[in-house]
């Protein structure tokens, strides 16, 4: 399983798990900073390089997870069919994580309440988090 993320410091990483055959038991693999997320850099750069440090063979490959969000679906489609030249039963399936995840957040649309409570709530976090000042006295608060 493989998915981009955006840390503090405002840096693309790709973050990786392991779930294996046989088990419901996913292993934390690591992160890997990518300057773009696309199929070549998931591919080649992240997916490749961990099963390679694992001692891993890549043709034991079963099956393939990403989020399959609109910006990347075009760079997980392309990753998904590489991966597939390189090990055909490699299947991909959509995270269904983040599929529920998905979910949640139509239904929470369709809430004017709770969208304006969540909406609320997200300005205050950027009132304190871009003022050090605000955010060293909402810390003493705590």
């Amino acid at each position: 399983m493989a998915d981009e993320m955006i840390d503090a410091s405002n840096r693309e990483q790709v973050v990786e798990c392991f779930r294996w055959v046989g088990s419901d038991f996913e292993d934390f693999v690591g992160f890997h900073k990518v300057d773009k997320v696309n199929a070549d850099t998931l591919l080649l750069l992240a997916i490749k390089d961990v099963v390679l440090r694992m001692n891993l063979d890549l043709h034991n490959c079963r099956g393939q997870c990403y989020d399959g969000a609109a910006n990347m679906a075009r760079s997980r489609t392309e990753t998904a069919t590489q991966l597939r030249h390189v090990e055909e039963r490699a299947i991909f399936t959509h995270c269904s994580g983040h599929a529920l995840n998905l979910a949640v957040a139509d239904v929470v649309k369709q809430s004017k309440v709770i969208r304006d409570v969540l909406d609320t709530v997200g300005e205050i976090n950027k009132l304190l988090k871009y003022s050090p000042r605000r955010d060293s006295l909402f810390e003493q608060l705590k």
